[in-house]
């Protein structure tokens, strides 16, 4: 069965056993709640009072009949959609519905008033069966109870009200539900007709509104027309102003233009001659030859010079061919090279003064002709706001004189048609006094009664037998986890959040906790059995699982075969030191890979077991750099030449990442998991973690193991535990 289940999860398909199984053992108590459920909805349903639905139609119009030719003041465009879904939200409202409730009286009606349904809930009767008389509660006014009352008949008529526009038309229908078809029919008609109302009401309301605003309006605009021309009249004289019909511009634009044009020019030469002199700083400060800047050679002066210069040192060169140092010739030419050199210099320094003197004259000038082209601007300014000013006031009387007029037509407009008025819906079919029945659907409650309560059932029988997702079996770990399962460690019992004593490998009466730790060994030995001197990390998904335990009576085990060293690799959260009670301060890995402590200094032997320890040491803040780091790469091969097993006891993966940078270093893996304790998600992420960073997992040790409630999935690892142990012995 285990080998076809396997032979179907690698071609992809889906083992239905593994769903069907569990409901066709539940199946006769699944199919007797569902018959059950439907018993009861059948007898319930003979219960339920029928009800009808009167259905009515509706023709919103779009265009309305109008008296004249103009606008509504008020009317919004008709002919968009949006106009179209307003009216059906209207055809919905509150208002609506509580006129036509009133009409009909319907809070005297039990059907939508549940109020004057006499019966009392079951809970008010075992009150009065219990004790005798009717529960004692502080009432409310009845002006309140009225208005509840009210407000439940009110939501009760408008859950029975649906209205369903007709796409792509302008149909729209109203049905109403009603225990009385009669009833159910007037309703619906009603509905309609009260829209229709309500949108004549409305129309000759804000008509009346718009006449009274218009006439208040009309007279405000009147004076504030009067008001603006006296404005104009008054900005008129005072200016002294006869004929704008050319403006007040008077200026010639071409001055700001020239002085524009004059002034970008010599912005311009005095940025160039600026960049020149920064140019000549920077030379003067740096021993920079001048002669090289082109803006100086371009004097004549200066080029005299240097012709000079050049002779004078042709005459020096030719000289020095023939005659030594000290020779009067060459002490001669040389003082004229110098001579000469320095009248270079004086003229050098004749010309930078000079452009110094250009950029200051060209900085006055910049000066000048930027005042004056303010001055300009300055006018033209102020001449153009007296013609703004005006022009403003002059458009200010024709737009109130406009406005004026406009409302003098539309008030007449409005006036002659104001008792003139349309209704925008009318009725293409008014409702009829409904035959059948629309609720309940029994054959539709029954069925859906019938299947939902199987659907849930099976949902419910499914849940319960697989919401366990913990690892608790060995077919959890060879199927989900797809790992070998290396050995079984059975839980011991011990004080609350307390491990177990530290020896209870050696202990006889704890025989089963023993042999478990001796198979374990066994099978990690027959995996290595032509690999002496390896070394074997340990680790788990999460804290808690046991993993330290495990660590140290594996090593307990292994050093009856050989010569083992463990090393607690938890520099965050030591726990082996603890568990072997060396004080805080005993320096161990992270004194070693730091430096501060040799080897030989941080190794103790445990004295019942044989077996050496390598503490943590001290608590490190940085321990993933120090494990990260090549002295740990250096330090466990220099080990393995000392010892036969290492084991490594190391952080939870899901913790920290300091396990998965351990997994690299060591030769094979242990992963710990504590059983019917741990998701199977949270080990399938930390197994993908090690996988991903190369490790080589050996297998699973399932932890803290109720034997007595696994005991058929464990038995092959208790089974032949002599034949193991000889096993064992031809191994090592």
């Amino acid at each position: 069965m285990d080998a076809e289940r396997k032979r179907m999860e690698s071609q992809g398909e889906i083992d239905l056993s593994v769903y069907i199984q569990p409901l066709m053992e539940y199946k006769w108590r699944i199919i007797a709640a569902a018959l059950i459920a439907t018993g009861i909805a059948a007898a319930l349903l003979t219960k339920v009072i029928p009800e009808f639905k009167a259905e009515a139609t509706l023709l919103i119009e779009t265009e309305e009949n109008k008296a004249v030719s103009i606008g509504d003041f008020y009317a919004v465009d008709s002919s968009r959609q949006e106009y179209l879904l307003t009216q059906f939200e209207i055809l919905k409202s509150e208002q609506l519905a509580e006129q036509v409730m009133d009409e009909f009286n319907l809070q005297t009606k039990p059907e939508f008033n549940p109020a004057l349904i006499a019966e009392k809930s079951f809970l008010e009767k075992l009150f009065i069966d219990l004790f005798g008389k009717e529960k004692v509660s502080n009432q409310p006014s009845q002006e309140k109870l009225d208005y509840e009352a009210r407000q439940i008949t009110l939501d009760n008529f408008r859950s029975k009200i649906k209205v369903s526009p007709l796409t792509g038309t302008q149909l729209v229908t109203i049905s109403v539900e009603s225990q009385d078809p009669e009833l159910a029919a007037q309703l619906a008609n009603a509905l309609g007709d009260a829209y229709i109302e309500s949108h004549l009401e409305a129309r000759i309301g804000m008509t009346n509104k718009a006449l009274d605003w218009l006439k208040e309006r009309s007279e405000r605009v009147a004076s504030e027309l009067q008001q603006a021309e006296l404005a104009l009249q008054k900005f008129k004289n005072d200016e002294q102003i006869v004929d704008m019909e050319d403006g007040f511009q008077t200026m010639n634009s071409s001055t700001i233009q020239n002085l524009n044009r004059s002034l970008l020019e010599v912005r311009n030469t005095r940025i160039e001659l600026e960049a020149l002199i920064s140019q000549l700083d920077s030379a003067l400060t740096s021993d920079f030859d001048l002669r090289t800047i082109n803006k100086l050679n371009e004097s004549i002066a200066v080029q005299d010079l240097i012709k000079a210069e050049r002779v004078a040192e042709s005459r020096l060169i030719e000289l020095d061919q023939r005659y030594g140092p000290k020779h009067p010739k060459m002490i001669a030419a040389e003082a004229d090279l110098k001579q000469t050199r320095a009248k270079l210099e004086s003229q050098l320094s004749k010309e930078v003064n000079e452009l110094n003197n250009q950029l200051k004259a060209l900085k006055t000038r910049e000066s000048q002709l930027e005042r004056d082209l303010g001055e300009a601007e300055g006018q033209y300014l102020l001449t153009g706001q007296k013609e703004g000013e005006y022009r403003r006031l002059q458009a200010n009387v024709e737009r109130i004189s406009e406005l004026n007029n406009l409302m003098a037509t539309r008030f007449k407009e409005m006036d002659i048609t104001r008792d003139f008025n349309a209704a925008n819906a009318r009725f293409t079919d008014p409702a009829k006094v409904p035959i059948k029945p629309v609720k309940p659907n029994k054959k539709l409650i029954l069925g859906l009664t019938f299947f939902l309560t199987t659907l849930i059932g099976c949902i419910f029988t499914l849940t319960l037998r697989f919401m366990n997702n913990t690892v608790r079996t060995a077919t959890d770990v060879e199927d989900e986890l797809s790992q070998r399962l290396l050995g079984v460690i059975p839980g011991l019992k011990s004080e609350k959040n307390k491990p177990i004593p530290l020896y209870t490998y050696f202990d006889q009466t704890k025989h089963s906790f023993s042999e478990a730790v001796k198979s374990l060994r066994t099978s990690y030995l027959l995996t290595y059995l032509n690999q002496p001197n390896t070394s074997t990390l340990i680790t788990s998904a999460a804290p808690g699982e046991g993993k330290s335990t495990v660590a140290l009576n594996f090593a307990f085990s292994l050093s009856q075969m050989g010569k083992v060293l463990l090393i607690d690799a938890d520099m965050r959260r030591p726990s082996i030191a603890k568990r072997m009670s060396l004080p805080g301060y005993q320096p161990g890995l992270s004194n070693v890979l730091s430096g501060s402590h040799t080897l030989s200094q941080c190794i103790i032997t445990d004295a019942k077991s044989g077996v050496d320890l390598l503490p943590a040491g001290q608590v490190s803040p940085d321990a993933l750099e120090l494990i990260s780091s090549s002295s740990f790469a250096e330090l466990l091969e220099k080990l393995k030449g000392q010892y036969s097993r290492i084991i490594i006891d190391s952080p939870p993966c899901q913790a920290v990442s300091d396990a998965l940078v351990l997994a690299k270093y060591a030769d094979s893996t242990l992963f710990v998991v504590k059983s019917a304790a741990t998701g199977k998600e949270a080990v399938k992420s930390a197994l993908g973690k090690l996988a991903f960073v190369g490790a080589k997992i050996d297998g699973v040790v399932m932890n803290s193991v109720d034997m007595t409630a696994f005991s058929g999935q464990y038995s092959e690892f208790y089974g032949y535990l002599d034949y193991a142990s000889e096993k064992e012995a031809k191994a090592s």
